[in-house]
């Protein structure tokens, strides 16, 4: 047993709430608190029920249980679902009803899933016009376009997930859509294989691309999985949605072929679901795990997201009738690895993955006893149970982020209103107590995002607080699937691997997720982007004077995606001595030092030219 383990939790110092953060997200116009926001957030959903009232209260101010960011942003206009899916048909009048849905919902700030494969592939002849078809990619392009201008409108990021089967004809295409960096931004995309794909993988067999039953190439199997684990390696897309995997764990009378854009919501056409999530780090008492607290949390949670459910408004009548009738939620945890930690328990251990398992148990058994109370007991709730990545609550909560390891003991958060440092609290307050803390420290572990190399820290610690990165890929997906075992719905995780790892590494972990029974997979290897959410080491990043988004760096130019800042355009509107001809010549010295380099088709390996959207 790690001796810290024997500490009292009772000594560690939580960090208070994220003012900045609570101000810019949360709070609505007259709240001056972060009580003046839990007040109004229980009381919405408690309505005339001063018990009920009471007990939410209790449960979110005490952080023991926090309700999603959808449903702090949408008492004023009551729509607190996070997660949607709308069906895409192959005609133009179905594409742009759903688009105008689609809008509707990113208005308010919810994320949105799709599955392109109902569209014909590019190239096909269309009967009523006699004009070829575009295809599924161009299609997505058209819902991120206009997800950018209802992006620009509100506060929230928008969040799409693009998912294409993979026998559709133009699977290749969409694999490689979010090769350039900046592309598809609004879009996550992920394949949906089948068992049939994975078995003529296994065996190097053919594998039919085929549309409206008709075969339009046949291709090896293998060869279209090494496309997609080149390309998961070259920048973390496209994802994998086992899609039988999650059909026949399915408890809606309808087939599922999509999922919200975080992949912990796998659900049918027309429906969404309220997310919340219990702060798993605030259940460790001297040591221990307050298993009585957890299951009291977890009743008013349920109850809390099922008022929320029957309180809500969508602005598509559809997803209310459906949505209404399924009443389904998604209670999933956060703060696993400071539970871990508190608990003196290694993340990359057996200990943890059997712990994980037990704990989601708990969670799940009684969040279904409370749906079934709440029904005289027949359960109400289709789903009751799913973990979401926990991006923004966590970070107000002080915790760590869903089922995931730490991202740095000291961690830089990039969202689209700025960037957020944080010294790990746990790691602070042993530092402080056991005599090895110092400012000096710190800075020297915000540069170099670990604390493995530091002789200052002790051993039995650095194994507690090993970062994503220095955790071996087998260790994310077991803990995937332990908790996706007790998860009626589904897990978000991030397979987070370190920049020297392998597309060998990468499809290992793709095949063992399948194996053990993942409903999906998401890889990210470390610097792969440009630009990734979590910085292990402190990088200051240059904000937009526009609208403060971060900038990316697009062919040697800082640029921003949300608003179309350059800063070229910024000289253009502050030096009144620079003319149009001027402006004009500048532009035109950029396009020829623009020169790209030629690329051969195919080198040795699995290296490939790609087409991209630009």
């Amino acid at each position: 047993m790690n001796k810290l383990k024997a500490e009292k939790s009772a000594t560690v110092t939580r960090p208070a709430m994220n003012a900045d953060l609570i101000a810019k997200r949360y709070a609505q116009e007259g709240e001056k608190s972060w009580t003046d926001v839990v007040k109004r957030v229980s009381g919405h959903a408690g309505g005339k029920d001063k018990e009920l009232n009471k007990r939410f209260f209790d449960a979110i101010l005490s952080g023991r249980f926090f309700p999603s960011r959808m449903t702090y942003m949408g008492t004023k206009h009551p729509f607190a679902s996070s997660c949607f899916v709308f069906p895409i048909e192959d005609s133009l009048v179905s594409i742009m009803k759903t688009l105008s849905e689609a809008c509707q919902v990113q208005k308010y700030g919810g994320g949105t899933g799709y599955n392109f494969s109902h569209l014909r592939p590019q190239g096909d002849i269309i009967s009523t016009s006699g004009g070829e078809a575009s295809g599924p990619v161009s299609f997505m392009g058209l819902f991120h376009r206009a997800m950018e201008v209802v992006h620009r409108a509100g506060k929230k990021h928008a969040a799409q997930m693009g998912i294409l089967n993979c026998d559709h004809p133009n699977i290749y295409e969409f694999i490689q859509c979010k090769d350039q960096e900046g592309a598809f931004w609004t879009f996550n995309i992920s394949v949906a294989v089948t068992d049939e794909f994975m078995e003529a993988v296994k065996n190097d067999a053919d594998w039919n691309l085929k549309f409206g039953g008709k075969i339009y190439k046949t291709v090896k199997a293998k060869e279209l999985w090494n496309y997609i684990i080149q390309h998961a390696w070259f920048n973390g897309d496209p994802g994998i949605i086992f899609i039988d995997t999650v059909n026949k764990n399915n408890k809606y009378p309808e087939t599922i072929e999509a999922c919200n854009p975080c992949g912990e919501q796998m659900l049918p056409p027309h429906v969404s679901c309220n997310l919340g999530s219990v702060d798993l780090s605030r259940f460790v008492i001297s040591g221990e795990i307050d298993w009585v607290g957890l299951k009291d949390t977890v009743r008013s949670a349920v109850r809390f997201l099922d008022h929320s459910v029957l309180n809500a408004y969508w602005p598509v009548k559809k997803i209310q009738t459906k949505t209404r009738k399924y009443r389904n939620i998604g209670l999933g945890v956060m703060g696993w690895a400071d539970m871990l930690i508190l608990l003196g328990v290694s993340y990359d251990s057996n200990e943890a993955i059997k712990l994980g398992e037990e704990v989601m148990r708990i969670i799940d058994e009684v969040a279904d006893d409370e749906s079934k109370i709440i029904g005289g007991g027949k359960r109400v709730n289709t789903t009751v149970t799913s973990i979401a990545p926990t991006g923004s609550i966590s970070l107000l909560a002080g915790c760590s982020s869903g089922i995931e390891p730490l991202f740095g003991v000291v961690t830089m958060k990039n969202t689209y209103v700025g960037s957020y440092s944080n010294v790990h609290w746990i790691f602070e307050s042993i530092a402080k107590e056991r005599g090895f803390y110092s400012e000096e420290l710190m800075k020297q572990i915000a540069e170099l995002g670990s604390v493995q190399n530091i002789p200052e820290v002790p051993d039995d610690v650095k194994s507690l607080f090993k970062t994503t990165g220095e955790i071996a890929w087998i260790w994310h997906v077991k803990h995937q699937a332990a908790f996706q075992k007790n998860t009626d719905n589904a897990v978000s995780k991030t397979i987070n691997l370190p920049n020297d790892a392998t597309a060998e590494d990468v499809e290992k972990a793709y095949f063992m997720a399948y194996e053990i029974g993942c409903k999906s997979i998401t890889v990210y290897r470390d610097g792969s982007r440009q630009i990734q959410v979590m910085d292990a080491k402190q990088k200051a990043r240059e904000m937009c004077p526009n609208c403060n988004a971060i900038l990316f760096m697009n062919d040697g130019v800082k640029s921003c995606v949300t608003c179309g800042y350059t800063p070229s355009r910024d000289n253009e509107a502050t030096n009144p001595t620079m003319n149009n001809a001027e402006i004009k010549i500048n532009s035109e010295i950029n396009k020829e030092a623009e020169v790209k380099k030629p690329r051969p088709e195919v080198v040795n390996g699995r290296t490939y030219r790609i087409r991209t959207p630009y």
